[in-house]
């Protein structure tokens, strides 16, 4: 038996893009490798070989962000990631000088994204990377290796700014909180 869905809006703008919502979230939900529960996509997500996306629960893809999971793609439990974020799990082999670039293959690694991480607007997440669990990716950054847990990391080639648990650990020290 279909349920019907209603949608209490009013503004033609919204409407359409949450019908585009759920649309996106209908196709996903059967094409990916695993979908959690309580997972949002909004307009413009494209992903190419959805079948090797594995989504956990509670997780936010935001507007025009573009997956291309060829390697894998593995987004943890409560992971937020920001408009127009690129994730991309192949890249060209350019080594040879004799064969054209197009013509030499690619190589092609997968990428993680351990539960509870912030991926800010722009990033671009390159292949073979690990990004830890609990870490911030600031806006605009490339993500070219892999970032430990509860890393802040941001810039061209993305470094790491600091760290969460010391910050945090600091912040209980400084409330009269222990911690332990």
């Amino acid at each position: 038996m279909k349920t019907a869905v209603t949608l209490a809006i009013t503004d033609p703008v919204k409407l359409v893009r949450a019908l585009q919502s759920e649309a996106l979230y209908r196709h996903y939900r059967v094409t990916c490798g695993s979908f959690g529960q309580n997972v949002a996509l909004w307009k413009g997500v494209k992903v190419y070989n959805a079948d090797k996306l594995f989504i956990g629960n509670d997780v936010a893809i935001t507007e025009d962000v573009w997956i291309n999971a060829q390697g894998g793609v593995y987004i943890g439990d409560g992971v937020l990631i920001g408009p127009r974020t690129i994730i991309v799990t192949m890249n060209h082999i350019f080594d040879r000088l004799d064969i054209p670039i197009r013509e030499q293959g690619l190589e092609v690694q997968p990428i993680v994204i351990e539960d509870d991480v912030w991926i800010g607007a722009g990033c671009i997440i390159l292949p073979g990377v690990q990004i830890g669990r609990g870490s911030v990716i600031g806006a605009g950054a490339v993500v070219t290796h892999d970032i430990p847990p509860y890393s802040v990391a941001t810039g061209v080639p993305a470094t790491v700014q600091g760290n969460r648990r010391e910050k945090s650990e600091m912040a209980n020290t400084a409330c009269g909180r222990s911690g332990f």
